[in-house]
């Protein structure tokens, strides 16, 4: 039994490692290109043009921060599949993924509920307390998206 715990934390501990890298990517990615990069402003334009409910620096940010996500995504897939649940055996690469981006999409949306929620709740506009919303938020979503990937992406088909 202690063997299978210790197994889990070690799981768990590598997940919540990769989940830091890809943060440091997308964080890093969306940085580099509003802050370094023409590129999210070239198709600004268009955007705002098809969606004028957005500014050219709302797409152009939107733009940016898709690209962050996005990479951090596939970073986060390739370091799970080959460090995090190593052991499981292979699956179609595309059905696999297709159910990580899943669990991070829901994922998102989890977190962004709990962090709008727990503000209002809170009625402040303090730092703080969108520090304690953002970390409450986290927490919540990274063991949604642990336990999601553990028993879903990468469950160990039964036979």
């Amino acid at each position: 039994m202690s063997q299978k715990i210790l197994g889990v934390s070690r799981q768990f501990a590598t997940f919540c490692a990769v989940g830091a890298i890809s943060v440091v990517i997308d964080w890093g990615t969306t940085y580099l290109l509003t802050f370094h990069s023409s590129f999210p402003q070239t198709f600004a334009h268009s955007i705002s043009k098809a969606a004028p409910i957005l500014s050219e620096t709302m797409a152009a940010n939107w733009i940016a921060k898709a690209c962050g996500v996005g990479l951090a995504t596939v970073n986060g897939f390739y370091l799970n599949t080959r460090y995090t649940f190593r052991d499981v055996p292979s699956q179609p690469v595309a059905k696999r993924f297709s159910r990580f981006a899943t669990v991070i999409v829901v994922g998102i949306a989890l977190n962004a509920t709990i962090v709008a929620v727990l503000l209002s709740i809170l009625s402040s506009t303090s730092k703080a307390s969108f520090w304690y919303a953002q970390a409450f938020g986290t927490i919540v979503t990274t063991f949604w998206n642990y336990f999601a990937n553990k028993h879903w992406t990468y469950r160990v088909p039964v036979e």
